[in-house]
């Protein structure tokens, strides 16, 4: 598990006597060991709840996002030559599940998995949209099938994520244009427009330009 540096800063004189400063010792132990154990933080949730009302501790959370998730993801979008908002959005969603590390369940193995059964990447003539789609169902077998044993159960039950994405992909809205309407199996509620599931809709562009200038689309739910 990657851990952001900015989660250091908060605990320092930016912010003395912060509720998580009690913890951190604790915190860089268990990440040094990649454990994770929640032996010796009793108390953390609540000490986490009322730091994220601090706006220091929320400017530190969005760094560490845009240092973990998202530039990863920029560079690997622009590195393969995708072009589309969809192809950052999926980018972006894997890197923050599966990491950008070297490990065989990562961005970078899918990513590796992908080119081989396309031959290639956009970059080098590969349509966007067939790369996608053999991206997404490389990333379902890696969800499905996790080479890391304490990964298995859980991300076997987040299929529904690249499922989604993959509903966009066939909609042939690469631009992510509002509003969109998207059915997935994790909620029972069913949607009036196709009579599937879940209705998870874009009722109006919530774009936000990130430091590359790349745009990232948040999906919220509505009733």
């Amino acid at each position: 598990m990657r851990r952001s540096k900015a989660s250091n800063r908060f605990g320092t004189a930016q912010s003395p006597g912060n509720p998580l400063a009690a913890y951190l010792p604790r915190l860089e132990l268990l990440a040094a060991r990649g454990s994770g154990s929640t032996a010796g933080l009793k108390g953390i949730s609540q000490a986490w709840q009322q730091a994220a009302q601090d706006p220091l501790f929320q400017t530190i959370q969005d760094q560490a996002v845009e240092d973990l998730c998202f530039q990863p993801a920029a560079g690997y979008w622009q590195e393969l030559g995708l072009r589309s908002n969809l192809g950052l959005t999926i980018l972006y969603d894997t890197t923050a599940q599966h990491g950008d590390g070297v490990d065989a369940d990562g961005l970078a193995a899918i990513v590796h998995r992908t080119n081989t059964a396309t031959g290639g990447t956009p970059a080098e003539g590969v349509p966007e949209k067939a790369w996608l789609r053999e991206f997404l169902s490389q990333r379902r077998q890696t969800l499905l099938h996790a080479h890391n044993p304490a990964a298995r159960r859980a991300w076997s039950k987040s299929v529904d994520r690249v499922n989604v994405l993959a509903s966009v992909l066939t909609q042939n809205n690469a631009a992510l244009a509002g509003p969109l309407a998207i059915a997935f199996s994790g909620d029972r509620r069913p949607s009036p427009e196709n009579g599937s599931h879940a209705l998870v809709q874009l009722r109006e562009p919530v774009f936000h330009q990130g430091r590359r200038h790349l745009p990232i689309v948040t999906l919220k739910r509505v009733a």
